[in-house]
């Protein structure tokens, strides 16, 4: 049976310091204030692609992932596809070069939704800060490009206009689980090392590459993502738990 990506081998002597445990579990209470928020979508299957903006929004998208998969499940409804790209905050590049990522991903979501071969399916964008909307502008209209519509969750918004702005310039549903940047955006732990994400982005690319190819200390490195991971899963189940105890209307 493959590995699920919370799934890691036993590491008992190593641990994520204060900080970075502390970057992952501030992502619960966001995190179930956005599946409360979108729980009638969730419920109706309105969603067959989880797209995940890399690198610091790959863990709330793994989590968001594993608790819609268990809501689809519980209502006999085909798991929805998880897929991530690249994020393109902070892309000052030349404007041939925006202009080729913003192709890169038009294409790749054409090849997704062959992949998903339904002709009235929607995603949700998950990621974990918006501040300007650069990315966002990037996936949507790659996105608008193949006919397809999405909503977008994200865990932190600096100010309520950003989100506002994209609603009325894609005709979207943007959800927030909190105001300002959460701890997971922070640079020192995603931007440099990046352990907990386990991959570095260069925002020109289409996909972020395995962090282990930048280091030398790869073992590490894994250790720490196998215990990101395993936190990240926790958070996912409690949240089911909530939701099939019906308690996500006391949060």
């Amino acid at each position: 049976m493959p590995e699920r990506w919370f799934e890691s081998k036993k590491e008992p002597k190593y641990e994520l310091s204060d900080g970075e445990a502390a970057a992952i579990k501030e992502l619960h209470l966001p995190i179930e204030k956005i599946i409360k928020e979108l729980l009638p979508n969730i419920e109706r299957g309105e969603y067959s692609v989880i797209l995940g903006d890399d690198a610091s929004g790959r863990i709330p998208t793994l989590i968001i992932g594993e608790i819609i998969e268990a809501v689809y499940k519980d209502r006999d409804m085909m798991s929805p596809l998880i897929k991530f790209i690249a994020g393109s905050t902070f892309f000052t590049e030349s404007e041939l070069e925006r202009h080729t990522k913003q192709r890169l991903v038009q294409d790749h979501i054409a090849k997704i939704k062959k992949e998903v071969n339904r002709n009235d399916w929607k995603a949700l964008i998950v990621t974990d800060t918006i501040d300007l909307g650069r990315s966002m502008d990037v996936l949507m209209k790659g996105l608008q490009e193949n006919g397809l519509t999405a909503d977008i969750a994200t865990i932190g918004i600096v100010t309520s206009s950003s989100g506002s702005n994209l609603e009325s310039k894609w005709g979207t549903k943007v959800v927030c689980g909190m105001f300002g940047k959460p701890m997971i955006y922070s640079s020192s732990i995603f931007g440099g090392g990046g352990e907990l994400s386990g991959v570095r982005k260069n925002p020109k690319d289409l996909f972020s590459t395995p962090l282990k190819e930048h280091k030398s200390n790869q073992q590490e490195i894994q250790r720490k993502l196998n215990k990101a991971r395993a936190l990240a899963h926790e958070i996912a189940v409690s949240i089911i738990a909530k939701y099939r105890d019906d308690n996500l209307e006391n949060i």
